[in-house]
């Protein structure tokens, strides 16, 4: 019996040094995970906020080509899906009150459709050749806002009839 506890005192100096690697080991491991994980959560977070960002600007381009639609078209020789249609960089006020360019922009695109269906294409000054009047019934404003690494995209369909 003797024999039995001195060999077991001269190996416990091996089980406590294996223990401690093996627990050292699991919690190295376990912190290498909860980075990963914390590594995607904050880059998920950026994108949410990225994304946000893209489509506030692709609905300022959709304000912007509706405003250039009922109310910067002077003549008739314009058209506007030419016209209006356009790109922009969405602009913000700075701490000390000077407007700067931000990272955030937005490009739109017009089309005038002449029936219910949106399936008849028409340029947005069309006639109609009997009555004179316009033949466009409705547009759709297409939008996508950019940010970084990340696009979205909106789009407004409009009744004039």
């Amino acid at each position: 019996m003797k024999k039995f506890f001195k060999q077991w005192r001269d190996e416990s100096g091996q089980v406590v040094m294996i223990s401690t690697v093996l627990i050292g080991g699991a919690m190295l491991a376990a912190t290498a995970i909860a980075g990963f994980v914390l590594f995607y959560e904050i880059r998920q977070l950026n994108d949410s906020v990225q994304s946000a960002t893209a489509i506030y600007a692709a609905d300022s381009g959709i304000e912007d080509t509706l405003y250039c639609y009922y109310f910067q078209i002077t003549n008739e020789t314009q058209q506007p899906e030419t016209y209006c249609a356009h790109s922009g960089t969405i602009q913000y006020i700075n701490a000390a009150g000077i407007w700067s360019a931000g990272n955030a922009s937005y490009s739109t695109t017009l089309t005038c459709y002449s029936d219910e269906a949106r399936t008849q294409a028409v340029a947005c000054n069309s006639k109609d050749p009997i009555t004179g009047q316009s033949s466009v019934i409705g547009f759709t404003v297409n939008s996508t806002g950019h940010t970084a690494h990340i696009s979205r995209n909106l789009e407004a369909f409009t009744y004039l009839k």
